[in-house]
């Protein structure tokens, strides 16, 4: 594999699974910020505590994707 194949591949991870994930599954839209704990069948354990480290590499993260797409819902997730 060829790096822009590996770059490709790995660009189509963040932007169709993982993004996503975090921005369905994980955002705790009634607190904010994101919730730390889903269970490895799905099931969201919202009373777990939030991570100071956690919510800030995810918001880091989104902030670096909106930063490369320029796609709004990364940026409104950021904020």
């Amino acid at each position: 594999m060829n790096i822009t194949n590996l770059r490709k591949e790995m660009e189509e991870e963040l932007v169709g699974n993982i993004l996503p994930f975090w921005l369905n599954k994980m955002t705790d839209k009634a607190n904010g910020g994101f919730y730390g704990r889903i269970s490895g069948t799905g099931i969201l354990m919202p009373e777990t505590e939030k991570g100071a480290v956690l919510n800030a590499r995810i918001l880091w993260t989104f902030s670096a994707a909106y930063r490369t797409s320029g796609c709004e819902q990364y940026l409104a997730t950021a904020t």
